[in-house]
Order: C-alpha cells, then structure tokens, then sequence
C-alpha cells in the first residue's frame, strides 16, 4: 500500500523539484572539488613513499596465502604525464612447520599519470620489472632438523594505484595493487625446478615530493 503514496516525478511540485535540482548540483560540485586542479601545484621532480604492503603469495606447493610488511618506492618525473619509478618492498609470513617466509622485490620501469599532477585526485599506472628474493625458513619439526632455504629470481609487476593531496609536499597513497609474477624454485617439491607464481600486492602509505617544475 506504500507504493499509491509515492510521487510521480512527472507531477512532481516546483519546491520537490527545486530540491533534486540541489542534490544534483551538491553531487556534480562534490565531484568537482575532487577533479579541479589544485592550485599553484606542478608536477614534483621527486616523489618518495613509504607505507604498509600485503602480498597474497601463491607458491607451487601450498594454498594461496597473505603475507604482510612494507612497501618503499622513489619516483622521478621527467614529464607531466611520465616518471621512472623504483619501488622495494618487503612481506613475511610464519607459517609454522609449514615455513617461515621473507619475500622481497626490487622492481623499477615507467609511471604513467593520465591526469598529471594538477588534480587532487592523482591516478597512475606502471610497469615494473626486477628481482624477487625468497627467504624460506623451516623449523625443527621432530626428527627433522630446521632448514633455511634462499633464492633468487626475477620478477616483474603491472598494475596502478591513486593517490589524493594532502598538502603541496605531501600525498596520501589511498591504494596501490599490482599483480606479480616470480619465478622461485619449488623448494618442498625435491626438485630444482621453477615454477611460475601469480601474486597480487596491495600497497597505501604517504608520499612526499621534493622540488617541482
């Protein structure tokens, strides 16, 4: 019975009227805030960020798990639109007789910003391309005596995140996500064999910009 009380925008009074004609503008105005340039900003010759990392790691011969740290990345801008980014990062999980796992990932390659950085709202995206470290500890579990297993691989990146202005030297990195690809040797499976590992990495932290142009 609601339903008969309802208003047909059609026969809609000039002050109901009036009144979506606001929230529409307050919507588009809100919008806008966020879209406009912000002023007196230009484009930073460095940009240097630090923050929190979780990577969700998929090796040969377990289930796919979380593993939590860091993330370090140093930005230089050559264009508006174009920067050469280096980006470290760090996340370790325990778990138990199963192992103790460090990975680590230096990666660098191009940022592009498809706005540039005369918004308040900052998207990019980036293609990475590096090395991939895993440190792989195993505990004493009964008869068997504790492990530790390291290696190397390479490893790339592709993915893109945004950021928003705080303040002319300081952004927020709202999120960054990345799917990974390394290529670490299956240590549980008794073989020197590698295998191909999809991880995806999300990232947010601050970011502070040195100089401008």
């Amino acid at each position: 019975m609601w339903a008969l009380g309802r208003v047909n925008p059609a026969h809609a009074t000039v002050p109901e009227r009036m009144q979506r004609m606001k929230k529409v503008l307050g919507m588009v105005g809100f919008l806008a805030l966020f879209c406009s340039p912000a002023r007196g900003q230009v484009t930073p010759n460095w940009e240097i960020g630090a923050g929190y990392a979780f990577r969700s790691y998929y090796p040969p011969t377990q289930s796919r798990f979380g593993t939590n740290g860091w993330d370090f990345t140093v930005d230089r801008n050559f264009r508006r639109y174009l920067g050469l980014a280096v980006d470290g990062s760090g996340t370790y999980a325990n778990k138990g007789v199963n192992g103790n796992y460090g990975i680590y990932e230096l990666l660098a390659g191009p940022r592009i910003y498809p706005l540039t950085h005369r918004h308040r709202i900052v998207p990019y995206g980036q293609i990475l391309f590096g090395l991939g470290y895993l440190h792989l500890h195993f505990p004493m579990n009964g008869e068997f005596a504790a492990i530790t297993d390291t290696n190397a691989s390479y490893a790339f990146a592709a993915g893109g995140g945004v950021e928003w202005r705080l303040k002319t030297k300081w952004n927020i990195r709202v999120f960054e996500f990345s799917y990974e690809h390394t290529h670490f040797p299956a240590f549980l499976a008794g073989n020197n064999l590698s295998y191909t590992e999809g991880n995806y990495r999300i990232s947010a932290g601050l970011v502070y910009h040195i100089g401008g142009k």
